[in-house]
């Protein structure tokens, strides 16, 4: 049953699964058998090796390499740009605000 688990990655995303027929049966249940997962249980033995692959890929995007690393920038370019709005905002509000408790 083991021998059958593979896994495909593309990028960022991935998909576990078996080959076998048998697996959904095995995997979710039937009407008269209960569910006996053995991808669920797989997949939080390799919970570490998750993490890793995800948070390599994280830092590989942060620091400018890897897939996504173009997403990042443009959304750390927005971020940088609407913070600059917010605070014009803000000094804006804050200036009509003076400008009404002075009159």
């Amino acid at each position: 049953m083991r021998d059958s688990i593979q896994y495909v990655v593309h990028g960022l995303e991935g998909a576990v699964g078996s080959d076998l027929e048998r697996a959904p049966y095995l995997e979710l249940g039937t009407s008269r058998m209960p569910p006996r997962s053995f991808l669920v249980s797989s997949a939080i033995a390799s919970e570490d090796k998750i993490h890793r692959m995800a948070g390599a890929a994280a830092v590989a995007a942060l620091s400018g390499h890897g897939r996504g690393a173009r997403d990042v920038r443009e959304m750390l370019h927005l971020l940088h740009r609407a913070g600059h709005a917010l605070r014009e905002l803000g000094e804006d509000l804050l200036d009509d605000d003076n400008e009404g408790d002075r009159k």
